[in-house]
This record gives C-alpha cells, structure tokens and sequence, in this order.
C-alpha cells in the first residue's frame, strides 16, 4: 500500500481541527513533501510489526520536514527504518465501508536537524528516532482510471471499502 501522509490537528485530540500539530517543544509544522509512506508485507498481528516494513520514499521534493519554535527543523530523508515496522487489522464497521487499521511501530529513523535543534537537546543527525502511532486507511475510487497519474494529486471518487486477508 502506498500512502500520501498529511498531519493536522493536535496530536491525541479528535476531531483535529487545528492546522498544526504540537509537541513537547510547542507547535510543529510537517510539510511531507510529497513523500510517501510503502507498507509491504504481511503480518499476522501478534509479531510487533516485524515482518511487514515500512518505508519512506521522497522524490525531488523531499524530505519530510517537521518544524517547530527557535527554527528548529527536522529532515527525514527516503530511508527503511531498521527495525519495527506495521501490523494491519481489519475494520469491518468502518463508517462509509471497510477499512485497514496500520499500527506502526518503526525505529532506527534517520534524520539531520538544523543548528536551532541543539537548544532544546536534538542533535544534528541520529538513527534513532522513533515513530509509533496507528491510522486508519480507507480506500476510494480512482476517478481517473490512469496507471500513470502522479500519486501526489488527489482523484478520488466514492469511498469504497478494503480489507487484508
């Protein structure tokens, strides 16, 4: 499955109505830069993840950039995390139809960070960060019907609903 992340809101609050998520630093801005999310594999929901990876895959726009307070900003280039990775389970009353609950849980992420970053304790480059959180996906009709369509433009018809197996 290949997934076009957007973030808004505030994080652990439903419904996200903020246009900015926080964090312990204050508010954050994550432009994803047409990156995509890769979750291959199959896995059987009681191995943490471990057999279904997740990748980031950025184009020429890329990175992911997470930006906060002082000029901090984070940077997380295409890369497989090194370890983790997602479990799907099946959400059969799903409103609009059935959908997949990812549960991610990946660690080993590489990224760099701006001189700003050092102020609050972020140093200029890691492999440890870490991404643990769960989304819902929820699939739509193609109303372009075209192999070939950018995957960053949005095209979509009426939900339809998705399960694994």
């Amino acid at each position: 499955m290949t997934v076009l992340p957007t973030y808004s809101g505030i994080l652990n609050e439903t419904p996200h109505t903020n246009p900015k998520c926080t964090a312990s630093l204050g508010t954050v801005t994550i432009d994803v830069n047409h990156c995509h999310y890769v979750l291959t594999g199959n896995t059987t929901g009681s191995d943490n993840g471990t057999d279904a990876t997740v990748s980031i895959v950025c184009g020429a726009a890329g990175p992911i950039k997470i930006t906060g307070p002082l000029g901090c900003t984070v940077s997380v280039p295409s890369q497989t995390p090194t370890s983790g990775g997602v479990v799907y389970d099946n959400e059969t009353n799903h409103p609009g139809g059935s959908a997949i609950k990812v549960t991610a849980t990946s660690t080993g992420i590489t990224f760099t960070s701006t001189a700003a970053c050092g102020f609050v304790g972020i140093p200029s480059h890691g492999n440890n960060a870490t991404y643990v959180g769960s989304v819902i996906a929820t699939g739509y009709t193609d109303n372009v019907n075209n192999s070939t369509t950018n995957l960053t433009t949005i095209h979509e018809g009426p939900q339809v609903g998705v399960s694994i197996s």
